[in-house]
């Protein structure tokens, strides 16, 4: 009996409908030729393993041999339990159930680690499944595994995979990826985040974002594909935990291929730099290549410590490079001047913030903002970079500045004026290049004119 006979025997068994080519197929590619010296995975078992769901409180191991795994209903994996898959295994799972590694008081875990030869397969039968679900302290280490299927039922956002925090700092590192692929998106709530090492994530055929992440998770997404979806970028979801949004642990933001959008909604949606009592900064580096897209209104805002004379609790390091600039755009398909506000730095600017080679451009949005200047007939403080309080000096270099339908920099406090123009370019813009600040004690000896 041959490898595709079998295949279409066990899958009878398992399906309440002759089941497609495409499945079989995928079946026959996940399993190596049998020519790799002893490594290629074993026929499937004419006789499927089932597992009827409900808690699973004992270790258990999903062998290959007694594959295909059939899970009829939603499992939960708890009270320190933990599920290993085998390589070469694969999971069948009844359309909208899910396999959620629970979260309760000890967690449970989920070790799917195949190889490159010995891959492992999670699919649906017969229909769309749930999704894979990991809740702290709930852990799950997949690699070299492959997710199709998912995303059915009320999984949120269609995601096939999902990984939820306990909504409160330090961050939860509870998912672990490495040479995995999901058809359908993936999704982190409440400070969940990647577990270092995480690494070769593959994302397709989702029909919204690839990937959906809350502030906190940033810094560990991992290198690989995000490329062949509905919107091809990366979604930062704004998100609140221990009371407050944004990036409140340093972060570096890589370059994944595809642009990040902020949030979902206009007006609301901002992101913020700035950790929650101002004794650490949180610092967002910014990596070469990255784009960050705006929703309308939005700000992106490092924010301040209690009281503006003290510095603020956050930093910015976009530094991107001459052939791969970081840029700060806006999200509207047709992008116009006064689509999204800017870079609003709340509070006394640390002197770590540097911005190089960076191009901001669209900015000018409404920022509701009351700033002081001794600019000549400015009574609007839109622009492209807003400073509350003197800043330590100009960290904007070798960048552009354009298309705004405000100012570029808006010195908007009392204290010294900086050169914002030296290695700079400023194009397009409706109002001035820079803002005069008022000098200490609120007087102007001088009333510059608006230099365009």
């Amino acid at each position: 009996m041959n490898r595709r006979t079998q295949c279409l025997i066990a899958l009878a068994l398992t399906c309440s409908s002759a089941c497609s080519e495409e499945a079989i197929d995928a079946t026959d590619a996940s399993t190596p030729d049998a020519g790799d010296a002893g490594e290629a995975c074993p026929a499937p078992s004419l006789v499927p393993t089932l597992h009827a769901g409900g808690d699973l409180t004992r270790d258990e191991v999903w062998t290959a041999a007694g594959s295909p795994h059939v899970l009829q209903s939603t499992l939960y994996v708890s009270a320190g339990a933990k599920l290993t898959v085998e390589p070469c295994a694969v999971v069948r799972i009844a359309p909208d159930a899910k396999l959620i590694v629970e979260d309760d008081t000890r967690g449970g875990t989920l070790d799917a680690r195949g190889t490159a030869l010995r891959p492992i397969r999670f699919e649906g039968l017969n229909g769309r499944w749930g999704q894979l679900l990991v809740r702290a302290p709930g852990t799950a280490t997949l690699a070299h595994t492959t997710l199709v299927e998912g995303g059915g039922g009320d999984a949120k956002n269609g995601s096939t995979l999902r990984a939820v925090g306990d909504g409160e700092l330090p961050s939860d590192p509870i998912l672990t990826v490495d040479h995995v692929t999901v058809r359908g998106a993936v999704r982190l709530d409440q400070a969940a985040t990647f577990a270092a090492g995480s690494t070769a994530l593959t994302i397709s055929e989702s029909s919204s974002y690839p990937l959906e992440v809350g502030e906190l998770a940033l810094g560990s997404i991992p290198s690989g594909s995000y490329t062949g979806n509905a919107i091809d970028s990366i979604l930062i979801d704004v998100q609140v935990v221990s009371g407050q949004p944004g990036v409140q642990e340093s972060a570096t933001l890589h370059d994944r291929g595809v642009p990040y959008q902020v949030g979902l909604e206009d007006d609301f949606d901002d992101l913020i730099v700035g950790s929650p009592d101002g004794a650490t900064p949180a610092t967002l580096t910014i990596e070469p290549g990255v784009t960050l897209k705006f929703r309308a209104g939005t700000v992106l805002e490092v924010m301040h410590h209690v009281g503006t004379e003290r510095p603020s609790n956050g930093v910015l390091r976009a530094l991107g490079s001459a052939d791969k600039p970081v840029v700060f755009t806006s999200a509207r398909p047709t992008p116009a001047a006064g689509d999204w506000q800017g870079l609003w730095f709340d509070g006394v600017a640390q002197a770590a913030n540097k911005l190089d080679h960076v191009r901001i451009e669209y900015t000018g949005a409404d920022c509701g903002c009351s700033f002081v200047t001794c600019t000549r007939d400015v009574s609007e403080y839109e622009g492209a970079i807003l400073l509350e309080e003197p800043p330590y000096g100009a960290f904007l270099t070798n960048s552009v500045i354009a298309h705004g339908s405000g100012h570029g920099v808006v010195q908007g406090y009392d204290g010294s004026a900086f050169d914002w123009t030296s290695s700079n370019t400023f194009a397009e813009l409706a109002g001035c290049v820079t803002t005069s600040p008022r000098e200490l004690g609120g007087q102007c000896t001088a009333e510059p004119a608006c230099a365009k």
